[in-house]
């Protein structure tokens, strides 16, 4: 009788502890937490990222106005040349 099988214990399914399910939970939690650490962050560089380029278009837009206007300065030049 010392020899007895087995398997009705090997077929019995183990529920998981209430520890294990904490620690999972606080190591789904960190995770969840670092995933949304590092999309704030992403969003955060999209955002600078396009008032960069709306800075850098305004500037190109009044240099092009300023290269506009120094071109039509020159008649000016010939005007006072001309006294």
């Amino acid at each position: 009788m010392k020899n007895a099988p087995k398997t009705s214990r090997s077929r019995v399914r183990r529920a998981l502890s209430l520890l294990e399910v904490m620690i999972s939970l606080a190591i789904s939690s960190m995770l969840l937490t670092a995933i949304a650490a590092a999309f704030q962050s992403s969003s955060q560089v999209i955002q600078n990222n396009d008032q960069f380029f709306r800075a850098t278009q305004s500037a190109r837009v009044a240099i092009n106005q300023i290269l506009t206007e120094i071109r039509r300065c020159d008649s000016i030049d010939d005007a006072r040349q001309a006294e």
